[in-house]
């Protein structure tokens, strides 16, 4: 109370916010070939349920093994079939 009390927190409804979706008409592509360039980047975006989806451990689960941490199958793959030194993984990410 003493540092916190002046705040105007006392609020007790959360103000209901509409926001203006609108569904993407075209796929959006963004490529960029830097001919100097020693590394390159792919990123691959798609809609995901949310934490409360039935599925959803599920699917981190499965995205540790085939591509979310070192030992997966993605960097085995890169890495002792291929012989490349590089780097490879994937992620789950929600908004």
């Amino acid at each position: 109370e003493n540092h916190f009390g002046s705040l105007p927190l006392q609020q007790r409804s959360i103000p209901n916010i509409q926001y203006n979706i609108q569904a993407a008409e075209n796929k959006k592509y963004r490529i960029i070939n830097d001919p100097d360039g020693v590394q390159g980047a792919i990123r691959l975006a798609r809609p995901f349920p949310n934490r409360h989806h039935p599925d959803f451990q599920k699917a981190h689960i499965l995205n540790n093994i085939f591509g979310g941490f070192f030992g997966s199958r993605l960097m085995s793959n890169i890495r002792e079939d291929k012989g490349y030194t590089y780097g490879i993984h994937s992620f789950i990410q929600n908004h």
